[in-house]
C-alpha cells in the first residue's frame, strides 16, 4: 500500500504534500540525503540531525522524498461536508 501511496493520490483526488507533517518530512529527506551526498555515514547523519539511526535509514532508502508522503487515512472535515 505505501509503495502505491502516490497512485491511491491520484484516484481519491488527495494532496499529498498537504500540511506541516508533509514539510517536515521533505525537509528530512532532503537534510539526510544532502549528508550521504557528501558521504556522511549513517550514524553522524543521525548524530547530526538528531535523529534516530532508524529513521535516518528510512530515509535514506526513499529513493526520492514522495515515497515518504503517505496519503491521509480519514478525508479532512472540509471533504466529508
Amino acid at each position: 500500500m505505501k509503495a502505491h501511496s502516490t497512485c491511491w493520490a491520484a484516484v481519491l483526488d488527495t494532496p499529498l504534500y498537504d500540511g506541516p507533517c508533509a514539510q517536515t518530512i521533505l525537509e528530512r529527506w532532503h537534510q539526510v540525503h544532502g549528508l550521504l551526498d557528501q558521504c556522511v555515514g549513517l550514524l553522524e547523519c543521525a548524530r547530526r540531525l538528531q535523529l534516530a539511526l532508524n529513521t535516518v535509514k528510512r530515509y535514506a532508502r526513499a529513493d526520492r522524498p514522495e515515497r515518504m508522503l503517505r496519503v491521509p487515512k480519514y478525508p479532512s472535515a472540509s471533504r466529508a461536508a
